[in-house]
């Protein structure tokens, strides 16, 4: 058991076991029984090898060696990225370690990936349509990483980046390793407090700090909830996420004058970061130091409010993290270089209908459009472009409905931008202005 802090009080958590339900088993497979931890694996068929549907082999012909099963996804980038690495360990190890790749993806789905990615395909088994070894070694999310040693016996379960030359040797000599476990015990759509009790319907607000969870759950979720009626932001929850990260949600908002995600953006062009010592706030680039730093900078935060207020979710948040990190966030107006978007010429098409019917913002085949919408969401996501270096502050004066369609790849090319805004009547100048930037500073 653990204990936790809820708003003030401690309380005991009890583990909860995560329910797997996979779909689609043949029969066969119907009363597969999860492997645990320390428990030999036995004996099963391995079977449907990419692009060789008909090659069969049995788990015991690998005994004496170390087993490895990479679980990946065709949507998994950090999963593909590492395959070639994977496929620089089978090689240096040779007959001492078998590797096998395993996916639910078909065959077509795998060589359309790699066709598309230009990737080679690495010279190591790949076990397509699977549907036995999910059940063996239930997991939520990709990539996982199954460690099975010589003896046959199922020893941990980690991320892909632990899967390195010197970590291989130590599990080959029988070493102590120095890095997580992977433990896929928590519900990822459940809200925490109902993990930590039984009472969550009794409760009106609340707000739990705790570690990162990224033992527990490989994923990293930032997720705000409006209230139906009133349209306030009620609630946060955020699972492993930085001290920035954290920050920047409770502050983000009244610096932007609009919700800019945090999840999926690479840049925060309205960031300051004042502080003596960057570690905690980023990633090390050297895995063999990755662990650790998450132990010790990740957090997973909730917090629910009344709706009463369009600020009060996020003045709650501000006290909550500044009572527990050492840092704290500051609103200040700076005078900054910007691109401001301006308007010079009537020719935006209007729909004349409000905003709230059938607005949408759509991105696909290469464009960017959006259908009888504000400029909001167009503004947005330049802000979010990596390759745009000036934060961009809208001063067209255009609030009604419009439709756009813009090239996508022009959202990260200044000069090209412009040339699309001017059938638009929009422009793009720059100018420095004074506008709110969070500053982070040490406490």
């Amino acid at each position: 058991m653990k204990d936790i802090n809820l708003s003030y009080s401690r309380l005991h958590v009890v583990a909860l076991c995560l329910l797997f339900f996979l779909s689609g088993l043949p029969d066969v497979h119907a009363q597969v029984k999860a492997i645990r931890q320390d428990e030999a694996i036995g004996n099963f068929g391995i079977g449907h090898f990419l692009n060789q549907p008909e090659k069969k082999m049995q788990s015991a012909q690998l005994k004496g060696k170390v087993l490895l099963f990479d679980f990946f996804s065709i949507w998994c980038t950090s999963c593909i990225a590492a395959m070639p690495r994977m496929d620089s360990l089978q090689k240096e190890f040779g007959n001492k370690i078998q590797i096998i790749l395993v996916t639910r993806n078909t065959d077509k789905e795998v060589n359309k990936l790699f066709d598309r990615i230009k990737l080679r395909i690495p010279n190591l088994a790949v076990i397509t349509q699977d549907t036995l070894l999910n059940k063996l070694f239930p997991h939520y999310g990709e990539p996982h990483h199954v460690w099975i040693d010589q003896q046959g016996i199922y020893r941990l379960a980690t991320f892909e980046y632990n899967a390195t030359r010197q970590n291989v040797q130590d599990f080959l000599d029988r070493k102590s390793m120095k890095m997580s476990h992977k433990k896929d015990n928590i519900y990822k759509d459940a809200p925490l407090i109902e993990q930590a009790g039984t009472f969550s319907n009794l409760v009106d607000s609340y707000s739990i700090l705790m570690r990162g969870l990224f033992e527990y759950t490989f994923d990293s979720p930032i997720i705000v909830e409006k209230d139906s009626v009133s349209g306030f932001p009620r609630a946060f929850k955020a699972v492993n996420a930085n001290p920035l990260n954290l920050l920047q949600s409770a502050y983000n908002t009244e610096v932007y004058g609009y919700d800019y995600p945090i999840f999926g953006s690479k840049v925060n062009k309205r960031l300051i970061i004042e502080v003596n010592d960057r570690i905690a706030l980023s990633e090390p680039r050297n895995t063999r130091q990755l662990d650790d730093w998450k132990r010790k900078n990740l957090w997973s935060y909730e917090v629910k409010v009344r709706p009463d207020s369009s600020g009060h979710l996020y003045r709650k948040m501000r006290s909550d993290l500044e009572a527990v990190l050492p840092y704290k966030g500051v609103i200040e107006s700076r005078r900054t270089k910007c691109y401001v978007l301006i308007k010079t010429a009537d020719s935006l098409e209007r729909k004349g209908a409000s905003l709230s019917s059938e607005s949408k913002v759509l991105m696909q085949k290469g464009t960017f459009t959006l259908v009888n919408s504000s400029l909001l969401p167009f503004v947005s996501k330049l802000n979010q472009s990596d390759r745009l270096a000036n934060p961009v502050i809208d001063q067209s004066g255009v609030t009604g409905p419009v439709d756009l369609q813009i090239k996508i790849h022009s959202l990260s090319d200044i000069e090209m931008l412009r040339e699309e805004l001017k059938r638009y009547g929009l422009a793009i100048t720059e100018k420095e202005l004074m506008i709110k930037q969070l500053v982070i500073r040490d406490k």
